[in-house]
């Protein structure tokens, strides 16, 4: 990672998930939100179409420093970048001691 490429600002969420004791239904709420600087890599975007509307996803990498807050986020957070919500998909720990970082998957949110 060089120095300045984390300069992109994001918000992670993470909603919070009780269990409703009647049923066992899960309510989830709205959770913490993590404001974060990080560098991202776009990759390839798929097109698909679900009900005959043709629509597509853009699917990023988030790179972050290593906090040890990352071991919490999994596929039910979420990430806001430039006012557009991201599904993670995946989260990979890289690197060791000082120079640890984080990648996140994403995709778009439909």
């Amino acid at each position: 990672m060089d120095p300045g490429s984390l300069r992109y600002k994001v918000v992670i969420t993470r909603p919070n998930a009780t269990q409703n004791s009647d049923y066992g239904d899960m309510n989830t709420g709205a959770g913490a939100q993590y404001n974060r600087f990080c560098d991202i890599i776009h990759q390839s975007v798929d097109t698909g179409e679900e009900n005959s509307v043709q629509g597509f996803q853009k699917k990023l990498k988030f790179i972050f420093r290593y906090e040890a807050f990352f071991k919490i986020i999994d596929e039910t957070s979420t990430i806001t970048y430039d006012e557009e919500k991201f599904v993670i998909n995946g989260v990979r720990f890289r690197g060791s001691g000082n120079r640890c970082y984080v990648e996140i998957l994403a995709k778009s949110f439909n």
